[in-house]
């Protein structure tokens, strides 16, 4: 078994939100009416260019046109918002003291939305056997660098099972 993340999302938001704000503010944006009303009203904003613009990405205008398609779709943003509420980043980090699981982790130096000095720390402290690569770009690194992406997978598969067994066709 191996986990490979990409710019993982292991930085929680501060214990006031995960109390007191995060329960009252869940409630409201995982309803299935707030994901109609912005999957009806967001396209015509702008605001999904500032979204991904805001990853510090450079995207092309053919790598954002799935974006748009996305977020017109009220399925992907009412699991989006939903996924985002259920999740409870310092369960999951507790819990990950248990795994002895191989560990590949990418960090992008420019992600501002899991910053690298935030980040960093915490890979530490809770996965400190892991393989940290640290690469030059955003967020989305994936997508704008696919093939370097792609590089890092295929190594971390390849030093979690350095001589695999040949596939009988």
């Amino acid at each position: 078994e191996i986990i490979i993340g990409l710019n993982p999302s292991f930085v929680a938001p501060p214990s006031i939100y995960n109390y007191f704000v995060g329960p009252l503010i869940n409630t409201l944006v995982t309803s299935g009416f707030v994901a109609s009303f912005l999957a009806n009203t967001i396209p015509m904003t702008g605001m999904i260019d500032k979204l991904l613009d805001s990853t510090n990405s450079i995207l092309s205008d053919k790598q954002r046109e799935p974006y748009h398609l996305l977020f017109k779709e009220q399925s992907h943003i009412y699991g989006s918002m939903n996924f985002m509420a259920a999740s409870n980043i310092p369960e999951l980090l507790q819990k990950s003291a248990k795994l002895q699981t191989k560990c590949t982790f990418l960090v992008a130096a420019q992600d501002p939305w899991v910053p690298e000095n935030s980040l960093l720390p915490v890979v530490h402290q809770y996965f400190p056997k892991a393989v940290i690569c640290i690469e030059e770009g955003g967020h989305l690194f994936h997508e704008e660098n696919p093939s370097r992406a792609f590089k890092i997978i295929q190594e971390a598969l390849q030093a979690f099972n350095p001589n695999p067994s040949p596939v009988n066709a």
